[in-house]
């Protein structure tokens, strides 16, 4: 099997998802620039970005996975991924393009851990603001039997009882 005309359709779907990727991390690392500043705007345009990067994301990568089946392969399985590709670029070039895109993909989804923790952090300072401000004692955080943290919803204040 010729494996040219496999690399002309795979090669661009992989080079887009690289692009994709990098702009989605970039919109990532503004995106919590913008959450240590508070600059409102900013994180609205930033989340907008991020949903068009991940629906851009999802479609290259719908693309590739058909793609890769029809060439032969099971694109669930990362080995066969890497197989498919170097079958038809026996030169590598593409696998290196595919571990960037893979190793941007971590990255991007430690940056929206990160963020995603900013954002809960300040959500409980407001929180708790707004519990001062209207004279009430905010529940406190009671780590539950999963080890996540939770508000002790149904117990009342000391100063309360």
């Amino acid at each position: 099997m010729d494996p040219t005309p496999l690399f002309r359709r795979m090669s661009p779907l992989v080079e887009a998802e690289l692009a994709c990727s990098d702009a989605l991390l970039a919109s990532l690392t503004s995106e919590r620039e913008a959450l240590a500043t508070g600059d409102v705007a900013r994180i609205q345009s930033e989340a907008t970005a991020k949903a068009e990067h991940v629906e851009r994301l999802e479609t290259l990568e719908r693309q590739r996975t058909e793609l890769v089946r029809q060439a032969g392969y099971e694109p669930s399985d990362p080995s066969q991924m890497e197989a498919c590709l170097h079958a038809c670029d026996p030169p590598g070039t593409l696998v290196e393009t595919w571990l960037s895109v893979l190793e941007r993909m971590r990255r991007c989804q430690a940056e929206n851990l990160i963020n995603g923790g900013i954002i809960e952090l300040s959500r409980r300072n407001a929180e708790r603001a707004l519990h001062v401000l209207r004279g009430e004692a905010p529940d406190p955080d009671v780590y539950q039997s999963s080890g996540n943290m939770a508000s002790a919803n149904g117990r009342r204040p000391l100063g309360k009882a």
